[in-house]
């Protein structure tokens, strides 16, 4: 006989399991108490960081060289041909065409409401460049796009601060929510930015050691991920309290 199974429990089940883990479950070592580590909050503060260096940097980089910022919308048409290969393609074709003339590109990724994942994209180029429209050249194929000119590379932060960009379930599976990358020429500002990569450095061989030798600073330890605050909270540190007690 076989075993019948509820369809909405089904399709809930299935739900769970591509579910992006958000709570992460952390357990301190002397006292035995938990913590829980919200993974959405964590990433979308790294977007939030690494966008605002990039614009930093870009607006920097205008003061000191000819270049001007376009700014790039792409949206895919259907949202069932979503592939994560989609904005890379496009870059490696934005980066064969303009070749030395990019200085820096930048996009946040958004979902619409009817659920298609929308770019929004800020390249920094040299003053003569011509970058073309997307789908009219041919190089975004999947749905239509736009091109203008950005008076400012903070334009892009508007869109990193949108509620929606916390929301990552709404997000297909294996989805980037934004890159940044820059290519600088020899002078003031990249003579700066290596200075600066050497102090990180410094600061973050100095964060290991301390690591490795103040048993302080290494007191949590990772214990499990769950679909939902709720099922860690209810389920899963009830759990794993029990088993402590097994062991004591």
């Amino acid at each position: 006989m076989k075993k019948v199974i509820n369809v909405g429990e089904k399709e809930k089940s299935v739900a769970e399991k591509w579910c992006r883990r958000q709570w992460v479950l952390l357990r301190n070592k002397e006292n035995g108490r938990y913590g829980m580590v919200d993974v959405y909050e964590l990433r979308y503060q790294k977007m939030r960081a690494r966008i605002s260096e990039w614009v930093e940097i870009m607006t920097l980089l205008k003061k000191e060289i000819n270049c001007r910022t376009l700014m790039i919308g792409l949206t895919i048409a259907d949202p069932k041909d979503y592939s994560p290969g989609m904005i890379r393609d496009y870059i490696k074709n934005l980066k064969q065409r303009l070749g030395k003339n990019l200085y820096g590109f930048a996009w946040v990724a958004e979902v619409q409401d009817r659920g298609a994942i929308h770019y929004h994209l800020l390249v920094v180029v040299k003053k003569s460049s011509r970058v073309p429209t997307p789908d009219k050249s041919g190089m975004w194929k999947w749905g239509s796009s736009n091109i203008g000119v950005a008076k400012s590379p903070y334009y892009l932060c508007a869109y990193i601060g949108k509620k929606s960009q916390k929301d990552l379930k709404r997000y297909p599976k294996s989805c980037r929510t934004y890159a940044v990358s820059y290519r600088l020429p020899k002078g003031t500002i990249s003579t700066y930015l290596d200075n600066i990569r050497d102090v990180a450095k410094f600061e973050k061989m100095n964060n290991i050691m301390a690591k490795k030798y103040d048993p302080q600073l290494n007191v949590w330890e990772y214990v499990g991920s769950a679909v939902n605050k709720d099922y860690a909270e209810k389920v899963l540190t009830p759990l794993r309290s029990q088993e402590k007690e097994k062991v004591v």
